[in-house]
């Protein structure tokens, strides 16, 4: 940074009390955190910081969500049309806790568990759990695809594990931002990281690592939209404070006023 200059620093997580830490939170003059938790953590590791705090969490481009009619969707993309679809998209990675999808997808034998975001033995080298025949593997697809997925979709789903620090306490996950901007049901992991995003009004949650609450709310999402019609609803309202373009009108506001109180 330019001596003199204001210096600002974004963060997904906590900071160890380290020297260089120390260093960058003396001269930092604001903070942008994308979870409360994150900025608790931080005010109390170095409490003789001057920065601001701003929290804001990751977001959506909205207009890169036009959906298909389901029908047409599951069409285009080789899906049955007669049986419930659930989904999950993102990559595959330990941290998440995935392996309570197979053990959830066995417990639901009607639904279908699609996974978008990587290949069937990838999974099964994360995991280590034999997989159910309802689960089916797109593998990586491109994010220009990705409308067409969730509109195939009865229910879309977010992870998240007590398990890992990461994934409970201070992720912002970029497909709960996106599945908001769907009107498709939510199913979502019942984490404080998760819970700082969205409530029960927007999404059905299910208890962390619990592989038959996550059956039990996946198929009720994916067979029940009449009756979860009003959180799709709320979702899609929720969707418009989470776009790149609030977001940065946020952020510049920020940056504005917390270089003011330190000129």
């Amino acid at each position: 940074a330019c001596a003199g200059a204001p210096f600002f620093s974004e963060m997904h997580g906590a900071k160890p009390n380290t020297f260089m830490q120390r260093v960058l939170f003396a001269r930092v003059n604001g903070i942008i955190a994308i979870n409360k938790i994150i900025v608790a953590e931080l005010q109390h590791t170095f409490p003789k910081s001057r920065a601001r705090y701003a929290v804001e969490p990751n977001g959506v481009d909205i207009s890169s969500f036009r959906m298909t009619e389901k029908r047409e969707a599951r069409e285009k993309l080789g899906l049955p049309q007669d049986v419930p679809i659930v989904l999950y998209a993102g990559r595959f990675f330990a941290w998440k806790g995935l392996e309570i999808l197979p053990q959830a997808a066995a417990l639901a034998p009607t639904v279908r568990w699609q996974m978008v975001g990587g290949d069937k033995e990838q999974f099964m080298n994360l995991v280590q759990k034999s997989l159910p025949e309802n689960m089916c593997f797109a593998g990586s697809r491109p994010h220009s695809e990705m409308a067409m997925w969730f509109s195939a979709a009865d229910a879309l789903i977010v992870l998240g594990t007590a398990r890992d620090v990461q994934s409970y306490r201070y992720t912002s996950p970029m497909k709960l931002f996106e599945y908001l901007a769907t009107g498709r049901p939510i199913v979502a992991s019942n984490t404080p990281a998760i819970r700082e995003v969205v409530s029960a009004d927007e999404v059905l949650f299910y208890a962390p690592d619990d592989a038959h609450d996550l059956a039990r709310a996946a198929e009720y999402a994916a067979m029940h939209p009449g009756e979860t019609a009003s959180r799709t609803e709320a979702a899609k309202r929720r969707a418009g404070t989470y776009s790149w373009r609030a977001r940065a009108e946020r952020t510049v506001h920020f940056v504005e006023e917390a270089s003011q109180y330190h000129a």
